[in-house]
């Protein structure tokens, strides 16, 4: 029998295995997002700003920005790790379903979103003159940090959405699967009607020859 259920997690009803749940890649993929999203968000908290200034070029909207993408990336890994803890022992089909595709999708938005990030990011600190930055290059280090990991995060990110829409793909192979094989069951049926294909009972062969089989009826006799 198949041990996996819908969208290629265990049966419903089995027991939380912690072993598995730590080798999935999806969660250790998402365990990555959620340390780089941590960075950059500690990065431009800590020193992105420096006497009430953004170092992007003085953009206060590119620090806020950054924060406010790695505090969302961060609280959604955590609520999809907690949703892959608890995803087995889901029974109905269609929960399961909404969980893939809210992850999917919010896999595939951030993706972008911290394409968007690392783009504006990388691009506001290239054009920040050395007039505007702080003395002794203060906070220098996690400014770049913070776009160097905001690439990193669009890379693990852009895994999550292609390891997402593989199990989304498992499940809607299941869901429209034919309860049998076809070609198994033409094997069986090939095999059964060879097997009838000669009759079940031999007649045995008769000494006598058979009589003439009359093709004119005689004329009657008055």
């Amino acid at each position: 029998m198949d041990p996996y259920g819908a969208y290629g997690a265990a049966k419903a009803g089995a027991p939380f295995d912690p072993i598995a749940y730590i080798k999935n890649p999806q969660v250790i993929i998402r365990l990555i997002c959620w340390v780089f999203a941590v960075i950059v968000m500690g990065c431009i908290g800590s020193q992105g700003w420096y006497q009430g200034r953004c170092q992007y070029n003085g953009e206060a909207s590119a620090c806020r920005f950054g924060t406010f993408v790695g505090t969302m990336a961060m609280l959604a890994c955590l609520v999809f790790l907690l949703a892959d803890a608890r995803f087995d022992s889901l029974v109905s089909v269609v929960d399961r379903k909404r969980v893939v595709i809210a992850d999917l999708g919010f896999s595939g938005l951030w993706t972008f979103i911290w394409l968007i990030c690392f783009c504006h990011l990388s691009n506001l600190w290239r054009k920040t003159p050395h007039s505007m930055l702080p003395p002794q290059k203060f906070g220098r280090n996690n400014v770049q940090a913070a776009i160097t990991f905001s690439l990193f995060s669009t890379f693990s990110w852009a895994c999550l959405t292609f390891l997402s829409y593989r199990r989304y793909k498992i499940g809607a192979s299941q869901a429209f699967a034919p309860p049998y094989n076809a070609q198994e069951s033409g094997t069986i049926g090939s095999e059964a009607g060879s097997g009838l294909s000669h009759p079940p009972f031999n007649q045995m062969a008769s000494p006598f020859p058979p009589p003439p089989i009359q093709t004119q009826y005689p004329p009657p006799v008055y």
